[in-house]
């Protein structure tokens, strides 16, 4: 035996002895745990100093490992049994050897420049460090469009030529440039067409079978920020007679003629006095408007302040007011205006309607007029001058379907297209 083995058997003895006097259980299981891992680095120390175990190579860089290693069972007192000797390589049967003992697996080394997972936190969030639980991914907004399309001749005739027009608008009423693509029945009609300024685009094409086409024209923005939209029509297609060789669209573009003219009668007007009021009429106001577009027209009335001129004394011209009427009858879907009573509020604020057709109606001649009331304030007596001033507006907005259905019946039936 030699001197490191004499050695080795002397630390085991002053470890057995040093750990043999603990006195309450729980160091005494302290004291078993210790000595066996005091025995296990031994054995490796002598093992590794005999040569008959190889020096462990140097572990690859990567995380680090704490090994398993089974604890004695509380309370179990382990001793070497008489003449076993460590020197001899026998393992201890108390002693965990080399090839049973349980480890665990090497986890593998995270990719170089990434962080492993453990060290992302295993989550989204701390790849965006931002990010928080209202985190919504960013949509970006498209501005819708509206197409509509439109046929003519509606219906049309086999073989005969038909115009198709498509007309694109964005939500606020404007336009925004695109292509236009022509269906039939899900067939494209030619190629796509660029829509002007107006968002109008139209091709012309011809049906060779009777019935009804499914048409649509399809908007394709070139902007990304607004969205496309598809206009459709149902158009009737009627076969051509036996004796009908073809059918041929003609078209006319007819030039605006006429004219809009306001005439009055010459004055002056002499109101007269009847307690605290004075009285009078209108001088004829005559509108003729023969223009074939018929825009419509208005006449308004203001009154200014009557004046004395021996005293400068005045009287508001809101003391006038008057009730519009016609001489003879109104033609084409003409209005009077509304009364306006003196003082309440009288003409002098604001002019007052006389008279006005709406556009589409107003056609020809109509001779107007008003009955004037003066309601006389308190004041000095004298002979006080004021005047009327007639306005006129030579267009109105398009009518409403009660006007326009005025304007028809008071014109026989006929109406007048733009």
């Amino acid at each position: 035996m030699g001197p490191r083995q004499v050695n080795v058997r002397s630390q085991v003895r002053q470890a057995v002895g040093r750990y043999g006097r603990a006195i309450s259980a729980t160091r005494l299981r302290i004291a078993v745990a210790g000595l066996a891992l005091a025995v296990a680095g031994l054995v490796t120390y002598v093992l590794a100093g005999s040569g008959l175990i190889g020096t462990a190579a140097a572990a690859p860089p990567g995380p680090t490992h704490t090994p398993v290693t089974a604890s004695p069972s509380p309370g179990l007192h382990t001793s070497r049994p008489p003449g076993h000797s460590v020197a001899s390589g026998s393992p201890s049967p108390h002693a965990p050897s080399a090839a049973s003992s349980p480890t665990v697996p090497p986890t593998a080394p995270a990719a170089p420049g990434r962080p492993s997972s453990a060290a992302r936190g295993g989550g989204e969030r701390e790849r965006h460090p931002r990010c928080t639980a209202r985190c919504k991914p960013h949509k970006s907004v498209r501005h819708p469009t509206r197409t509509t399309l439109v046929a003519a001749p509606s219906p049309a005739t086999v073989g005969g030529r038909v115009t198709l027009t498509a007309t694109e608008t964005t939500a606020s009423g404007g336009h925004v440039a695109g292509h236009i693509h022509f269906e039939a029945d899900e067939t494209g009609i030619g190629a796509p067409v660029a829509v002007n300024a107006a968002g109008v685009a139209s091709i012309t094409t011809t049906f060779a079978a009777a019935g009804t086409e499914h048409l649509s024209a399809e908007f394709m923005p070139a902007s990304s920020a607004y969205t496309g939209s598809k206009g459709t029509l149902s158009l009737v297609v009627r076969p051509v007679s036996a004796n009908v060789a073809g059918v041929e669209l003609i078209s006319v573009t007819v030039p605006r003629t006429g004219a809009f003219t306001v005439s009055i009668q010459g004055g002056p007007v002499q109101l007269t006095p009847s307690g605290s009021t004075a009285t009078g009429r209108l001088p004829n106001v005559t509108v003729t408007d023969t223009r074939n577009y018929v825009p419509g027209w208005s006449l308004s009335g203001q009154a200014s302040r009557f004046t004395y001129s021996r005293t400068g004394k005045s009287v508001s011209g809101d003391q006038l007011g008057w009730v519009p009427e016609v001489v003879g009858s109104l033609h084409d879907g003409a209005k009077l205006g509304r009364a306006v009573a003196p003082a309440r509020p009288g003409l002098g604020a604001a002019p007052a309607t006389l008279a006005y057709a709406p556009a589409g109606c107003g056609f020809g001649t109509d001779v107007l007029s008003a009955n004037l009331t003066l309601d006389i304030p308190r004041t000095s007596g004298g002979h006080y001058n004021g005047t009327v001033t007639i306005t006129y507006v030579e267009s109105l907005p398009a009518s409403s379907d009660d006007d326009q259905a005025t304007c028809e019946s008071s014109s026989g039936g006929h109406k007048h297209d733009a």
